[in-house]
């Protein structure tokens, strides 16, 4: 795999992640994503974390326990989505203020095809005003959805020039066109993935492995 295409969390605009995959393929490289994080510490903050599977029994114990290697970590319930955009968003206007910025804050979106509200257009705004002030502060978005389909139903899919890192797993042409802007890619095969980055204006077709190998 090729070293440009390593997933940091820079302070410029536009460092946020987005992986589109089903749950078997997109959302164990999403999970392996995270996880390699903690690699990185010393440049994070906090790491905040909304997945539904936290919210179902048992679940929120299983994934304290996976990512028990990070000192500072926020699991947050479906429920309390508003709250926690509204403290992320705190945090951009403060460092904004305030002209400091001291570590990263990753906010995580793990199947967001299985939060509704994300198809609500005033957590949509919430979101792309992340999205697009918060990496220059040092607030990254990582997200991951299970298809092209299910992301377009949120509108997240109008933003993804605000993506530097983009992840997609088996699409048409036309759905490979939509996400990194090129529509020679077809019959990929099997276990393969594409990473597009926006910054090298360019993509890798590579085995999820090597990728997560790589981190």
């Amino acid at each position: 795999m090729d070293p440009d295409y390593f997933i940091d969390v820079k302070q410029v605009a536009s460092q946020n992640l987005i992986v589109i995959g089903n749950n078997e393929d997109g959302a164990g490289v999403f999970s392996s994503i995270i996880y390699s994080l903690k690699h990185q510490q010393n440049k994070i903050e906090i790491l905040h974390i909304i997945n539904p599977l936290t919210d179902v029994d048992d679940g929120f114990e299983y994934f304290n326990n996976a990512y028990g290697e990070f000192e500072k970590i926020q699991f947050t319930k479906v429920s309390e989505l508003d709250n926690l955009l509204e403290e992320i968003s705190m945090t951009i206007e403060n460092r904004k203020n305030s002209n400091q910025v001291k570590g990263n804050v990753i906010f995580v979106l793990s199947s967001i095809n299985k939060i509704p509200r994300f198809k609500e257009s005033e957590v949509i705004d919430r979101l792309f005003t992340i999205l697009n002030e918060g990496p220059e502060l040092g607030v990254h978005c990582f997200i991951h959805c299970d298809s092209l389909l299910s992301l377009k139903r949120t509108s997240i899919n109008d933003y993804f020039s605000l993506f530097n890192h983009r992840i997609v797993f088996n699409l048409s042409q036309d759905g490979f066109y939509d996400v990194i802007g090129n529509n020679s890619i077809k019959n990929l095969k099997q276990n393969r993935l594409v990473y597009y980055s926006d910054e090298l204006g360019k993509y890798q077709i590579i085995k999820p492995y090597e990728l997560i190998n790589n981190l």
